[in-house]
């Protein structure tokens, strides 16, 4: 009977498909952010939301902060794309933002690590940079050390976005750690990542100065 089809026939070959399109949908839930919370469901990403907003006030309390991110194709392209480098300059600029013709959502989405009005150059703390720059290079790493940007360059999205969202007008000096993570041949293995973060921790660790340091990757 029709029963016996949908269970022998029709049930198994819709199966997986099923299966996938509940995934799909649970795992769109748990990431939803404006929707659930109209509902007052709480999410993953609401959770997440909650906790990077309570940086702000624990990053009040550091001396410096180690902000390890990737650049995508903002200070490097691929003619000079370095496995990883730290900027140990003064200072770091994020460049004012520029108008951009409409229907131009890939500039216009850029637009908005930049600063609203006008150039902001942010704090360095280029002592503790360079002794990370020196004692990296001593464990064995390939690091490429920046002093300073060229005209018209900006700080990358991973950087601005912390400056912009959480320690903007705080004045806390950091520290940027570049690292490449999708563009090859030259992407450090999962394996140099660990050991990069076991090196940096003992630096930190070692390092004269009893600083706050904090570190967000």
């Amino acid at each position: 009977g029709p029963r016996q089809v949908w269970l022998r026939v029709t049930w198994p070959v819709a199966r997986p498909a099923v299966a996938a399109g509940v995934a799909l949908a649970t795992m769109e839930t748990l990431a939803d952010f404006g929707t659930v919370s109209y509902f007052a469901v709480d999410t993953f990403t609401a959770g997440i939301y909650r906790a990077w907003q309570s940086l702000r006030d624990r990053a009040a309390n550091l001396d410096a902060l180690l902000i390890v991110g990737d650049d995508q194709k903002e200070l490097f392209d691929l003619d000079r794309m370095p496995a990883i480098a730290i900027y140990y300059g003064q200072t770091i600029r994020n460049l004012a933002r520029t108008t951009v013709p409409p229907g131009d959502w890939e500039n216009s989405a850029r637009m908005r690590r930049r600063e609203e009005t006008k150039d902001a150059d942010y704090p360095i703390h280029h002592v503790l940079a360079r002794s990370l720059i020196e004692g990296l290079s001593d464990c064995g790493f390939d690091i490429t050390a920046i002093r300073d940007l060229p005209p018209g360059e900006s700080e990358g999205h991973a950087f601005s976005f912390i400056h912009r969202q959480y320690s903007a007008s705080r004045d806390i000096p950091i520290v940027p750690i570049f690292l490449n993570d999708f563009y090859p041949p030259n992407q450090p293995t999962p394996a140099r990542c660990v050991a990069l973060g076991e090196a940096l921790a003992t630096l930190i660790h070692s390092f004269p100065d009893p600083l706050r340091i904090g570190l967000m990757a």
